[in-house]
């Protein structure tokens, strides 16, 4: 340990492992001794062999779809099988035709050199083409690629810089808008790059470097931006309007103009202000020249606004969608209506605003879980979402007006689940705990400490998918889920609240720095008092990497979920740009926040996977 101090507004904080921050050949070094000293201890353990046998064989029980987007009647996905390196792309003419392999991302990777994998994609607005970006060996240094969708042929078409590319095409079908990073210059520094980022125009069979600039820091007759903001162009099938978005970093809340798509051919465009970052919109959705905006200003879990496109005044605008218990998550326009993703006590829900009336009502679904999605085309009736349960695998389905129906663009799960089961419950109030859920026996289970249940406890605003909630949560209830088995199991709990399970300790000691509505801290408890295995997913992983270097002594082992157990002297790249249109596709039950269109991934949330450790689709 090399303990180095920092001061926080008179708040003095240790650092202990710094030194780690600075990748040198010391600490290399030091990280393969652990690894060379961790291997032969856990090698030495009776049974680890047979168990890692075990745990192998119930890993990657199924196929994982991932990043659904629809144009026109065209479904495309991304596709990974228990057996592939990586997802692949694939294209449905209809969602009841056979499935085409567009992309496998294999093809770019040579012997002995570094994998390739598909950071995003975007179908033109007729699915016709698809521009789409690679990158390798984990860089997320993406570069366009363009291919005809009906016979999948490749253009000679590649752009680079092109992270954040988040490529959405002009109505015509002709080029599309996409972001660009500025060239590094001699003795530019890494960080640099993230700088004076311009969107532009490409006109598909033409040189990238003549494209035209239409967005930029310094560029004459832009829309003004500063150097550190990202600004995409975004476009809507159905709709002849176009979006620019000036997306500034951490905040979820962007600056957007409007204009004819037919005009954004230069940095001359007549682009008209919608909304700036007090208006706190975060999402929007065309249906035509209507224009429905999702925001969280004076609403904590958020609404609907709808304005004319033609004459877009916020001060004027209809609330479509009132604030309730539930948070919005996103909006998407479909034919038959404005569909509406819901959180309510981590459960998904979905809604319809009917656009004739103006009635919002509850989309039936098949079964109690996560949503993800809706996923809609404009010129399209219903809506495609995946779901999950708790035991249940993810299952992607089609809602409309006449109910839901199930899809079969991934095959079912080989692990069988018929052994289990699971119940939710919810209580208001800071004080929860989870003996309210453990203290109902179940037929056949006896409690005799033997065969405890597990049981996982979380802020209401968390959610059964690994995506990311809203900043705003339903009342300050905690939500339990407890599964039951035949043999045993571990209970995991919030950090603020402790929990026990048959012969435990009723309070578990965890220092805890979040506020109890944000937690989402777990320790597992065992038939034992401490030291005891800990497990925590962000934010909690910040909790329990303070606890474990604080109170080592409380602990026997800590699994941390992500890849920042401690932020004091941390640094990473800019956020992504937060708000996302209706065309941007939502993740997976079994994906965490993914780049779509113009939505930029973080590197601790994953909008795009993080090739190299793809952590966030181990599951």
């Amino acid at each position: 340990m090399e303990p180095v101090v920092d001061d926080y507004y008179g708040t003095r904080v240790t650092d202990n492992y710094r030194w780690m921050e600075e990748r040198s050949p010391r600490f290399v070094e030091w990280m393969t001794g652990q690894d060379t000293h961790a291997r032969a201890v856990l090698n030495q353990i009776p049974g680890r062999e047979a168990l890692f046998k075990r745990i192998n064989a119930h890993t990657g029980g199924g196929t994982t779809i991932a990043s659904v987007q629809m144009a026109g009647e065209r479904v495309f996905y991304e596709k990974r099988s228990p057996a592939d390196n990586s997802f692949k792309l694939y294209v449905r003419e209809t969602l009841t035709a056979t499935e085409r392999l567009l992309v496998d991302p294999d093809r770019f990777a040579t012997k002995g050199g570094p994998h390739y994998a598909i950071d995003y994609y975007s179908p033109s607005l007729d699915g016709a083409r698809l521009a789409y970006g690679v990158s390798a060996g984990g860089s997320e240094n993406s570069v366009i690629h363009v291919l005809e969708v009906a016979s999948g042929k490749e253009t000679a078409d590649t752009i680079d810089r092109t992270e954040y590319g988040s490529p959405s095409w002009t109505p015509d079908g002709r080029g599309f808008f996409y972001n660009r990073f500025a060239k590094l210059g001699p003795g530019g520094k890494e960080t640099d790059r993230f700088l004076n980022s311009r969107a532009y125009l490409h006109i598909v069979g033409t040189d990238p470097e003549s494209d035209v600039a239409l967005i930029g820091h310094g560029l004459e007759g832009s829309i003004p931006i500063t150097e550190v903001d990202f600004p995409f162009v975004s476009t809507s099938a159905g709709s002849p309007w176009a979006m620019a978005v000036i997306s500034h970093g951490a905040d979820p809340a962007a600056t957007i103009y409007i204009a004819p798509a037919d005009k954004v051919t230069g940095v001359s465009a007549p682009w008209r202000k919608v909304a700036d970052v007090p208006d706190a919109v975060t999402s929007f959705a065309f249906q035509g020249s209507r224009l429905f905006l999702l925001t969280h200003k004076d609403a904590p879990r958020y609404k609907v606004v709808e304005v004319d496109a033609a004459a877009p005044d916020l001060a004027r605008a209809r609330v479509a969608a009132a604030p309730s218990e539930r948070v919005i998550e996103g909006i998407a326009a479909a034919a038959d209506g404005l569909y509406l993703a819901d959180l309510d006590g981590g459960l998904g829900r979905l809604r319809r605003l009917d656009y004739a009336t103006g009635a919002v009502s509850e989309v039936a679904l098949p079964m109690s879980g996560s949503v993800s999605g809706p996923v809609t085309d404009p010129t399209v009736p219903g809506a495609l979402y995946g779901m999950q349960g708790w035991i249940s695998p993810p299952l992607w389905y089609r809602s409309d007006a006449s109910g839901f129906a199930k899809l079969d663009i991934a095959p079912p799960w080989s692990e069988d689940t018929s052994a289990y089961e699971a119940e939710e419950g919810e209580s208001d109030g800071p004080g929860w705990n989870a003996d309210s859920a453990l203290d109902h026996p179940s037929e056949g289970l006896a409690r005799d400490g033997k065969n405890p249940r597990g049981c996982a406890a979380m802020a209401r605003m968390a959610s059964l998918s690994s995506r990311r909630s809203p900043r705003g949560f339903s009342r300050s209830s905690r939500m339990a889920a407890c599964w039951r088995w035949r043999t045993c199991a571990a209970g995991v709990s919030s950090a603020r609240t402790g929990t026990r399970a048959d012969g435990c300790s009723r309070r578990p000691t965890l220092i805890a720095t979040s506020s109890p509505a944000r937690s989402i801290c777990t320790l597992t408890v065992t038939a034992r008092p401490p030291p005891r295995p800990s497990k925590a997913a962000a934010p909690a992983a910040i909790t329990v990497g303070m606890a474990l270097t604080e109170r080592p002594e409380l602990f026997r082992t800590v699994l941390s979920e992500v890849g920042i157990p401690t932020r004091s002297g941390s640094s990473t790249p800019p956020m992504a740009p937060p708000i996302r249109s209706s065309t941007a596709r939502p993740p997976t039950p079994m994906d965490s926040t993914r780049s779509t269109r113009w939505t930029r991934p973080s590197t601790c949330g994953r909008g795009r996977r993080i090739r190299g450790v793809d952590h966030h689709r181990h599951q």
